[in-house]
């Protein structure tokens, strides 16, 4: 199963930031217009940034997957219908 969204996020000063969003269905990458419109571009934890992307998504969040960088502050997510 594809994902339908990619957000990539990086955590600065105690919250996440959205760097990037891809739309995989289309392949392109989301505005940051478009990604302050649907109210993603920063969260307040990993709780938060579950929640928040699922519902303003629309997305499934039992399918929700987050992979956290070892080796940086990055946090990739992939989203699902």
């Amino acid at each position: 199963m594809m994902p339908k969204l990619i957000v990539t996020v990086c955590e600065k000063e105690k919250r996440l930031n959205t760097i990037s969003v891809l739309d995989v269905r289309t392949g392109f990458l989301w505005s940051k217009n478009q990604i302050i419109e649907r109210g993603i571009a920063y969260f307040l934890n990993i709780k938060d940034l579950k929640e928040t992307l699922n519902w303003n998504t629309n997305s499934n969040e039992s399918l929700f997957e987050s992979f956290i960088s070892e080796n940086s502050n990055l946090i990739t997510v992939y989203l699902y219908d």
